[in-house]
């Protein structure tokens, strides 16, 4: 399965207190919806990066579209039906997808408000697997 394209459809960011320090950051990705329409996939997703300690926060909110041939994507969505969730190497991609967005857009947030950019991993890996990036 390949990403085919996407799109940012939300952004929001909020400062809390006047100095913001990097350390800790939490970042969750929460998928709100999957879409199957033939070959072609649609994931919703929103991602925040929350500074702890409330100094502040942003979410970015989008969707990645994939792509596969009819039969696996077939099987991909009654998977998907059965269990609610995604194959490791499915959520791989797409989680790449959405850090290499979230980065960028994170960072014009980020100067928009004035906070430092939330530096996050460019790829993800599996444990003890090693992944140039």
């Amino acid at each position: 399965m390949k990403i085919v394209g996407g799109i940012v459809t939300k952004t929001s960011a909020e400062k809390y207190v006047e100095e913001v320090v990097q350390s800790n950051l939490n970042l969750n990705l929460d998928v709100q919806s999957v879409a199957f329409k033939g070959r072609n996939l649609s994931v919703k997703y929103s991602y925040t990066i929350d500074y702890r300690e409330k100094q502040a926060k942003m979410v970015i909110e989008g969707e990645v579209y994939m792509q596969d041939t009819d039969k696996a994507m077939k099987e991909f969505e009654e998977k998907w039906k059965k269990s609610k969730t995604i194959e490791q190497t499915v959520a791989k991609t797409i989680l790449d997808s959405v850090m290499y967005t979230s980065s960028a857009i994170g960072t014009l947030l980020a100067f928009s408000i004035g906070v430092p950019a939330p530096l996050t991993p460019s790829r993800v890996a599996e444990a003890g697997k090693v992944s140039a990036g």
